[in-house]
């Protein structure tokens, strides 16, 4: 009977090991994984931030186009206001 103990402590212990390294592998490659998933999101965070950027620029060149154009309506307004007064003298 202490033979049959003797030798399946080893056998245990191995098997335990085992066990245990697979669970390991399992976890790392989880790790890997979500590691993985993380540099999918960066990537895809900068090239959102990119986008913005860009849409942030194009907003800034609408609203300087549409101060020149209101200041043109402005001045095209005063001159019609002038050359309705002006026709008014006459």
């Amino acid at each position: 009977m202490q033979d049959i103990a003797q030798w399946a402590q080893p056998v245990v212990t191995v098997v335990s090991l085992a066990f245990g390294g697979g669970v390991l592998y399992g976890d790392v490659q989880e790790v890997k994984k979500a590691v993985e998933d993380n540099d999918k999101l960066e990537k895809q965070v900068v090239v959102m931030e990119q986008r913005l950027a860009t849409a942030e620029e194009a907003q800034r060149a609408t609203v300087i186009v549409l101060s020149k154009m209101t200041d043109t309506l402005n001045k095209l307004n005063n001159t019609v206001i002038k050359l309705e007064a002006k026709l008014e003298d006459k």
